[in-house]
Protein backbone atom coordinates (compact mmCIF):
# COMPACT_ATOMS: atom_id res chain seq x y z
CA UNK A 1 0.00 0.00 0.00
CA UNK A 2 0.94 3.48 -0.92
CA UNK A 3 0.88 6.38 2.63
CA UNK A 4 -1.25 8.22 0.06
CA UNK A 5 -3.47 5.83 -1.78
CA UNK A 6 -6.96 6.43 -1.05
CA UNK A 7 -7.62 2.55 0.33
CA UNK A 8 -5.14 3.48 2.77
CA UNK A 9 -6.86 6.96 3.51
CA UNK A 10 -9.71 5.33 4.29
CA UNK A 11 -8.62 2.97 6.20
CA UNK A 12 -6.92 5.97 8.34
CA UNK A 13 -10.33 7.62 8.82
CA UNK A 14 -11.49 4.51 9.81
CA UNK A 15 -8.52 4.20 12.40
CA UNK A 16 -9.46 7.60 13.30
CA UNK A 17 -13.08 7.20 14.00
CA UNK A 18 -12.22 3.88 16.16
CA UNK A 19 -9.49 5.90 18.09
CA UNK A 20 -12.48 8.44 18.42
CA UNK A 21 -14.66 6.18 19.93
CA UNK A 22 -12.16 4.44 22.30
CA UNK A 23 -11.06 8.68 23.91
CA UNK A 24 -14.81 9.25 24.26
CA UNK A 25 -15.87 5.56 25.97
CA UNK A 26 -13.10 4.93 28.07
CA UNK A 27 -13.60 7.72 30.31
CA UNK A 28 -17.09 6.95 30.36
CA UNK A 29 -16.89 2.86 31.13
CA UNK A 30 -14.06 3.63 33.87
CA UNK A 31 -16.41 6.78 35.22
CA UNK A 32 -19.44 4.94 35.89
CA UNK A 33 -17.80 1.07 35.60
CA UNK A 34 -19.55 -0.11 32.59
CA UNK A 35 -18.11 -2.93 30.70
CA UNK A 36 -17.82 -2.48 26.85
CA UNK A 37 -20.06 -4.17 24.10
CA UNK A 38 -18.03 -7.89 23.42
CA UNK A 39 -19.23 -7.05 19.92
CA UNK A 40 -17.78 -3.90 19.70
CA UNK A 41 -14.53 -5.05 21.54
CA UNK A 42 -14.29 -8.11 18.71
CA UNK A 43 -14.79 -5.62 15.97
CA UNK A 44 -12.20 -3.34 16.93
CA UNK A 45 -9.31 -6.00 17.86
CA UNK A 46 -9.91 -7.37 14.78
CA UNK A 47 -9.55 -4.31 13.09
CA UNK A 48 -6.59 -3.55 15.07
CA UNK A 49 -4.34 -6.74 14.32
CA UNK A 50 -5.40 -6.63 10.63
CA UNK A 51 -3.75 -2.93 11.08
CA UNK A 52 -0.85 -4.34 12.60
CA UNK A 53 -0.51 -6.71 9.28
CA UNK A 54 -1.21 -3.60 6.93
CA UNK A 55 1.05 -1.55 8.37
CA UNK A 56 3.67 -3.98 7.32
CA UNK A 57 2.65 -3.98 4.38
CA UNK A 58 2.52 0.06 3.93
CA UNK A 59 5.38 2.23 2.49
CA UNK A 60 6.98 4.58 4.21
CA UNK A 61 9.01 7.70 4.23
CA UNK A 62 12.45 7.85 4.99
CA UNK A 63 14.30 11.03 4.16
CA UNK A 64 12.23 12.13 1.66
CA UNK A 65 11.88 8.90 -0.47
CA UNK A 66 9.22 6.32 -0.21
CA UNK A 67 10.43 2.76 0.80
CA UNK A 68 8.21 0.71 -1.00
CA UNK A 69 10.44 -2.80 -0.57
CA UNK A 70 8.41 -4.93 2.03
CA UNK A 71 11.61 -6.21 3.90
CA UNK A 72 12.68 -1.98 4.81
CA UNK A 73 8.70 -1.40 5.17
CA UNK A 74 8.60 -3.90 7.99
CA UNK A 75 11.23 -3.68 9.49
CA UNK A 76 10.63 0.42 9.81
CA UNK A 77 7.25 -0.36 11.45
CA UNK A 78 8.86 -3.05 13.71
CA UNK A 79 11.46 -0.41 15.28
CA UNK A 80 8.64 2.01 15.45
CA UNK A 81 4.74 1.63 16.33
CA UNK A 82 5.08 -2.12 16.34
CA UNK A 83 5.58 -2.47 20.03
CA UNK A 84 2.77 0.09 21.17
CA UNK A 85 0.40 -1.50 18.62
CA UNK A 86 1.21 -5.28 19.86
CA UNK A 87 1.06 -4.22 23.50
CA UNK A 88 -2.33 -2.58 22.89
CA UNK A 89 -3.50 -5.77 20.81
CA UNK A 90 -2.62 -8.10 23.63
CA UNK A 91 -4.21 -5.63 26.35
CA UNK A 92 -7.33 -5.89 24.04
CA UNK A 93 -6.59 -9.27 23.93
CA UNK A 94 -6.24 -9.77 27.77
CA UNK A 95 -9.10 -7.71 28.80
CA UNK A 96 -11.81 -9.50 26.47
CA UNK A 97 -10.41 -13.01 27.52
CA UNK A 98 -10.50 -12.13 31.64
CA UNK A 99 -12.72 -13.74 33.90
CA UNK A 100 -16.15 -12.47 34.76
CA UNK A 101 -15.49 -12.68 38.03
CA UNK A 102 -11.78 -11.90 39.81
CA UNK A 103 -13.24 -12.39 43.82
CA UNK A 104 -11.79 -9.27 44.29
CA UNK A 105 -13.41 -5.88 43.62
CA UNK A 106 -9.93 -4.43 43.49
CA UNK A 107 -8.29 -6.44 40.69
CA UNK A 108 -11.39 -5.71 38.52
CA UNK A 109 -11.42 -2.64 38.86
CA UNK A 110 -7.52 -2.34 38.19
CA UNK A 111 -8.01 -4.31 35.14
CA UNK A 112 -10.73 -2.16 33.70
CA UNK A 113 -8.58 0.99 34.70
CA UNK A 114 -5.68 -0.50 32.22
CA UNK A 115 -8.46 0.20 29.32
CA UNK A 116 -7.07 3.55 29.55
CA UNK A 117 -3.91 3.20 27.48
CA UNK A 118 -5.94 1.71 24.78
CA UNK A 119 -6.23 5.93 24.52
CA UNK A 120 -2.08 5.86 23.72
CA UNK A 121 -3.41 5.09 19.93
CA UNK A 122 -4.45 8.66 19.53
CA UNK A 123 -0.76 9.28 18.91
CA UNK A 124 -1.21 7.41 15.90
CA UNK A 125 -3.59 10.33 14.32
CA UNK A 126 -0.77 12.90 13.72
CA UNK A 127 0.80 10.65 11.05
CA UNK A 128 -3.26 9.50 9.63
CA UNK A 129 -3.75 13.28 9.50
CA UNK A 130 -0.44 14.16 7.43
CA UNK A 131 -1.49 11.52 4.82
CA UNK A 132 -5.10 12.60 5.16
CA UNK A 133 -3.81 16.71 4.18
CA UNK A 134 -1.52 15.66 1.48
CA UNK A 135 -4.41 12.97 -0.88
CA UNK A 136 -6.55 16.20 -0.45
CA UNK A 137 -4.09 18.60 -1.47
CA UNK A 138 -3.01 16.79 -4.22
CA UNK A 139 -6.80 16.39 -5.24
CA UNK A 140 -7.00 19.98 -5.10
CA UNK A 141 -9.01 20.98 -2.05
CA UNK A 142 -7.28 23.35 -0.30
CA UNK A 143 -9.27 24.09 1.99
CA UNK A 144 -9.08 20.60 3.97
CA UNK A 145 -5.84 21.45 6.44
CA UNK A 146 -8.05 24.44 7.66
CA UNK A 147 -10.87 22.19 8.34
CA UNK A 148 -8.95 19.78 10.16
CA UNK A 149 -6.74 22.53 12.11
CA UNK A 150 -10.39 24.22 13.50
CA UNK A 151 -11.89 20.84 14.11
CA UNK A 152 -8.76 19.77 15.77
CA UNK A 153 -9.05 23.09 18.19
CA UNK A 154 -12.89 22.46 18.88
CA UNK A 155 -12.63 18.99 19.51
CA UNK A 156 -10.12 19.80 22.23
CA UNK A 157 -12.13 22.00 23.83
CA UNK A 158 -15.05 18.91 24.22
CA UNK A 159 -12.48 16.40 24.48
CA UNK A 160 -10.70 18.42 27.81
CA UNK A 161 -13.99 19.33 28.86
CA UNK A 162 -14.88 15.39 28.45
CA UNK A 163 -12.17 14.11 30.57
CA UNK A 164 -13.18 16.28 33.43
CA UNK A 165 -16.42 16.05 33.63
CA UNK A 166 -16.17 11.62 33.73
CA UNK A 167 -13.29 12.21 35.98
CA UNK A 168 -14.84 14.31 38.10
CA UNK A 169 -17.92 12.13 38.20
CA UNK A 170 -15.47 8.72 39.18
CA UNK A 171 -13.82 11.00 42.22
CA UNK A 172 -17.73 11.90 43.20
CA UNK A 173 -18.82 8.28 42.88
CA UNK A 174 -15.61 6.94 44.76
CA UNK A 175 -16.01 9.19 47.79
CA UNK A 176 -19.42 7.71 47.78
CA UNK A 177 -18.83 4.74 47.93
CA UNK A 178 -16.63 4.86 50.78
CA UNK A 179 -19.83 6.95 52.68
Amino acid sequence: FKPNDKSHIIWNILSGILIFHDIIMIPIQMAWDLDPAVAITISTLTFWIVDMLMSLNTACQRQGLLVTVRRDVAASYLSGRFWLDLFLVVLDLVLLLQPAEFGQVALLRAMRGIRGFRILRAMRLSRAQEDIEEFFMEKGFEQVPLLIAVSQMLGSVFLITHFLSCGWYFLGSQEADRG
